[in-house]
């Protein structure tokens, strides 16, 4: 990083040294201070490099550019403290036109963000949205500023203005938001507001999967087994990846009302009208053994002999079986075991956005930050462990 900041003060000099100036020996000062501060910089002083710049700064008007570049780079070094100096030092020189100015607003609101100084980085890009140029960019630096607050109604309001300016849609992301707030309601045991947020959260995107769960998580738990049932089955029949998020829960409701011969039906009804339903199916039994209706054991059988990352295991459970006297056909739990740990021990979700894969469903990817787009993932790797699982 530190050639990166040699490299934009060596670019200065050669633009400024390249057109020539009228006044050679301030140019000369300036090269030498430039020169002076390089030298810092290389020998990893990075402070006495600083004061150099600023020093220049204050006597040559030409160097702004130059010196929202180190800014930037010192930010992006982590060295927060120095970009926030040289962005300060800017906005106090009196010749600044309007443009650079916002320009230093703006970098130096980032430079608030980055520290975790919220309140200023707030007040700075509050500002902003009225200048030409930089609304649309600070709305989404508020946008993140207020999610790290948790002021999900800001957040809001400005996810609002964000999509009335840009016209990108916004709904799902607000979606989640009501889904926030009513998590925190729900955590008070206030379940009246948590369903009215939930219902926003509804209004915003219909499908809300997050929504949907946590309305059938309260009604389960106030014992509307039917309600319950609805809500389970409409994540299920919009996105069957969550199969395995679902179907136990769906299952416990299930029992609650009709038994076995209902969760029969439901399950085959999600086979019969998606074609990837049974690799999904397949697994939420696999991980969850109460799931043995006739339907999810044939999905698992199917799963065990057809899928390509386990045909190494199967191939040595059969051998093994062979050993042992034992048609593998006939027999796949011992199998169905083995993937279990397998599936356990990896990991169950992947952000869709930037591939972030962890054990714990986020809703808000803690990798790209953006939200609803962390899938329940399974991922069988064969190594030596599936042959030990076997044992």
């Amino acid at each position: 990083m530190l050639l990166l900041i040699a490299a934009a003060v060596l670019g200065w000099l050669l633009a400024r040294w390249g057109r020539g100036s009228k006044r050679a020996s301030h140019f000369k000062f300036v090269s030498a201070e430039y020169f002076k501060g390089l030298n810092y910089l290389l020998n990893e002083q990075p402070d006495k490099a600083l004061e150099v710049f600023i020093r220049v700064a204050e006597v040559d008007s030409d160097t702004v550019e130059t010196h929202f570049a180190l800014g930037s780079l010192f930010r992006r070094r982590g060295e927060v403290d120095r970009a926030i100096r040289i962005h300060q030092n800017l906005m106090a020189r009196p010749n600044l036109n309007r443009e650079h100015r916002a320009q230093a607003l703006f970098e130096l609101a980032q430079d608030y963000l980055r520290a975790g100084l919220l309140d200023r980085a707030e007040s700075l890009l509050l500002e902003l949205l009225d200048v030409p140029g930089y609304t649309e960019s600070a709305l989404r630096s508020l946008v993140s500023l207020y999610e790290q607050q948790k002021d999900w109604d800001q957040a809001i309001a400005m996810r609002r203005r964000l999509q009335t300016l840009s016209g990108a849609a916004q709904e799902e992301t607000i979606a989640q938001y009501y889904c926030e707030m009513a998590q925190t309601a729900l955590s008070a045991k206030d379940m009246p507001l948590a369903r009215r947020l939930l219902k926003r959260a509804q209004s915003q995107d219909a499908d809300c999967v997050r929504a949907h769960l946590l309305l059938a998580q309260i009604a389960e738990n106030e014992q509307q087994w039917e309600r319950s049932r609805q809500h389970y089955g409409r994540v299920l029949e919009r996105e069957i990846r969550y199969a395995t998020e679902v179907l136990p829960a769906l299952a416990r409701v299930t029992r609650q009302l009709d038994g076995q011969a209902s969760l029969q039906a439901v399950t085959e009804k999600l086979r019969r009208n998606n074609p990837k339903a049974s690799g999904y199916l397949a697994i939420a039994a696999i991980m969850d053994p109460e799931l043995d209706d006739p339907v999810s054991r044939g999905c698992v059988a199917d799963y065990l002999r057809s899928e390509p990352s386990l045909r190494g295991l199967y191939d040595m459970y059969a051998a093994f079986g062979q050993q042992q006297g034992v048609t593998p056909v006939h027999d796949l739990e011992p199998l169905q075991l083995a993937v279990r740990k397998l599936l356990i021990n990896g990991p169950r979700y992947r952000c869709e956005e930037c591939g972030f894969r962890s054990k714990t469903l986020y809703w808000q990817c803690p990798g790209c930050k953006t939200w609803n787009r962390t899938i329940p993932f399974h991922e069988i790797a064969f190594t030596a462990a599936g042959a030990a699982a076997l044992t």
